[in-house]
């Protein structure tokens, strides 16, 4: 006859291999700490176009503020400094060549205003394709 080596009821487990439930748990703790640093990325992205629309808002406030007061007395001074050196030309006349003065400098600060609003991008479509990735 010959020697079989005993069965084991008890299949052997090596003591360097992990557990299939500590595997998981280590799989699952990885996502969500993947997860938190994605959402802190998206986080910090929005505050920062946050601060650039906040920033871009107040050039807009500003300059109208400015371009208002500012141009209430000016255009009222400039258009009796026109009559007086140009005394052909109307008052009426030396009011409407300031009021297109004033309208092309409050527009160029509106416009440069609306340019920053433009910079302003939403880079969370490099972040949420990240999340979906991994």
């Amino acid at each position: 006859m010959t020697d079989f080596p005993p069965v084991l009821e008890e299949p052997l487990s090596s003591p360097t291999q992990p557990s299939m439930s500590t595997l998981l748990s280590g799989i699952v703790s990885d996502v969500r700490d993947l997860l938190e640093q994605q959402f802190a990325l998206i986080r910090h992205e929005l505050q920062q176009d946050m601060h650039k629309t906040c920033r871009a808002t107040w050039m807009i406030a500003v300059g109208a503020c400015s371009a208002l007061i500012a141009g209430i007395g000016l255009f009222f001074a400039g258009a009796h400094g026109l009559s007086w050196a140009f005394p052909d030309l109307p008052l009426w006349g030396s009011l409407a060549l300031m009021g297109l003065l004033l309208v092309i400098v409050a527009g160029g600060m509106i416009y440069r205003g609306i340019r920053e609003f433009d910079s302003v991008t939403l880079r969370l479509s490099g972040s949420f394709p990240a999340i979906k990735e991994n």
